[in-house]
């Protein structure tokens, strides 16, 4: 995958999760329906205009923050050691699959599914579920709050939002990047190479940068949503 169509990716999973979260949740409202009410209500308008504007909770916001962009972008790393770890402790048990080319293919298939879901699924993960909970708090607002709700949620949302959510964006991104780099040596029950792989991302100084700078625009974004500007 290119970086261009990463990042168009990590958008576009974002997007279509937010959409179908808000498109249900009208739905089952409409068929009268109440799925989470009064509590997604007053949580979105306590997120959007409760805060207390404290050092500590600046921090709580950051590294709450942080620890998605790091989910996101250096999960497969993760997701790479831990492989390398349990295959060493099960010990060679790829050696004692059927020598039939059947067994042999059906193996190789699984092995490169779980490979794909292990590497690509937090990168992804983190874009649905943040879509998903933007989506939902948006329509809850609107739902229940009409127009005052969405432009409550807006001015809350829209200041940090516009820093924060191209952060977590790039960082799947970067997820996504770095589970192509792995997904060869993974895929085709090498852990040991992957985990070096590994161990050469965690190094690589354009990893620790683009990291440290989307770090970086997250202070800003905490820094905004705690001490907003109007």
């Amino acid at each position: 995958m290119t970086e261009i169509f990463r990042t168009r990716l990590a958008s576009a999973l974002f997007v279509a999760s937010g959409s179908l979260v808000a498109l249900v949740f009208v739905l089952s409202s409409t068929v009268g329906g109440d799925p989470i009410g009064v509590l997604v209500h007053f949580g979105g308008m306590t997120i959007t205009s409760g805060h207390s504007r404290s050092p500590a909770l600046l921090l709580s916001i950051y590294l709450n923050n942080l620890s998605v962009l790091l989910l996101a972008s250096l999960g497969p790393i993760a997701f790479t050691f831990l492989v390398a770890w349990s295959s060493r402790l099960i010990g060679g048990s790829e050696r004692n699959v059927c020598g039939e080319d059947e067994g042999r293919l059906h193996h190789q298939t699984l092995q490169r599914l779980s490979a794909t879901f292990l590497l690509y699924g937090s990168p992804a993960l983190v874009m649905i579920v943040n879509g998903g909970a933007l989506g939902l708090f948006l329509t809850a607002t609107g739902l229940y709050g009409g127009v005052e709700g969405i432009q409550t949620f807006v001015i809350g949302v829209a200041p940090h939002g516009a820093v924060e959510i191209p952060a977590i964006v790039l960082g799947a991104a970067l997820g996504f990047s770095v589970a192509d780099d792995l997904m060869d040596p993974l895929a085709s029950g090498d852990p040991k190479e992957a985990q070096e792989r590994a161990k050469n991302l965690i190094l690589d100084g354009k990893t620790q940068g683009s990291v440290l700078i989307l770090a970086a625009l997250l202070v800003l974004a905490a820094i905004i949503e705690v001490y907003p500007v109007f």
